[in-house]
């Protein structure tokens, strides 16, 4: 069975490993991961990922549209993070959406700018205090 690319986005860099965290928002324990980049690169320029809400729409691999809603301005730059994962650890939570529920290792790494992943066609919305 051929080994699949997963992507996880981080405004962290250097990680050689990644580890699984719980996310208190969906209440899952694991590295979250997507099949195609275009998530994980908003995800890797976001300061306050458990404040914010990504919503995205892809076809035939390609970005179609994405919103993000942010309590704080995006990074101007970020982390996109390739890694080949052992297929017991992969877990779909929803289409196109994964977490790996074991540590996996780093196989690639690139920066990505505010910039770049804008000129997808992402939409950014400031979040107003309540």
């Amino acid at each position: 069975m051929k080994t699949r690319i997963f992507y996880h986005g981080s405004p962290i860099s250097k990680l050689k490993r990644l580890e699984p965290r719980l996310d208190t928002r969906l209440g899952l324990k694991g590295v979250f991961v997507a099949d195609e980049p275009f998530g994980p690169m908003m995800f890797a320029l976001l300061p306050n990922r458990a404040k914010s809400t990504v919503k995205y729409v892809t076809k035939k691999r390609k970005f179609v549209e994405g919103y993000v809603i942010t309590p704080k301005p995006l990074n101007k730059v970020g982390w996109l993070y390739s890694v080949k994962p052992e297929q017991a650890c992969i877990v779909e939570r929803k289409p196109g959406r994964y977490f790996l529920n074991a540590s996996t290792k780093v196989v690639k790494c690139r920066k990505v700018t505010k910039e770049e992943v804008l000129k997808l066609g992402w939409k950014v919305t400031p979040k107003t205090p309540k």
